[in-house]
């Protein structure tokens, strides 16, 4: 595919979200995507507890809030050059992240967004889909291992 079909079939502005999403997660699967993006990603933990931001997710806070321990929201943002990725924790049993169609301008935007369902798929051992917003009927792209697979 060339860059002007997928901006075109996968990153349309349209004013909606897409999102990121694997099914059946778990507390392991998160400690381990926290491991892997604490490791090799620039990112921004915002701690609801004490409302301060850090470079580094802390697993137990997340934690704490799963387990009913606390009920102020936890996010991280993860940069991937110009593209950010929008991570809230809501549910241990759900994956999801959110990322902006607009901030997708150009073929090695969409490499980057790549290389990280990748890495993601490749740590969890699951098929990573990428979704219209809030629509899990709409997979506009998937990602098992290397294999990347385009629906759009």
């Amino acid at each position: 595919m060339n860059w002007k079909s997928i901006k075109d079939s996968i990153y349309f502005e349209d004013g909606s979200l897409r999102d990121i999403v694997i099914s059946d997660w778990s507390i392991e699967a998160w400690e381990k995507w926290v491991d892997l993006v604490n490791r090799k990603y620039k990112l921004e933990f915002y701690n609801g507890q004490t409302e301060e931001s850090t470079d580094k997710i802390d697993f137990q806070i997340i934690n704490q809030y799963w387990k009913g321990k606390s009920d102020l929201v936890n996010t991280a943002t993860i940069h991937l050059d110009q593209v950010i990725i929008k991570c809230y924790f809501f549910d241990s049993r759900e994956f999801e992240n959110d990322i902006q169609p607009q901030e997708f301008r150009s073929i090695a935007n969409h490499f980057r967004l790549i290389n990280y369902l990748v890495d993601t798929s490749n740590l969890s051992g699951k098929t990573v889909f990428l979704t219209g917003e809030n629509s899990t009927d709409e997979v506009l792209l998937e990602v098992s291992g290397k294999q990347v697979k385009y629906f759009a």
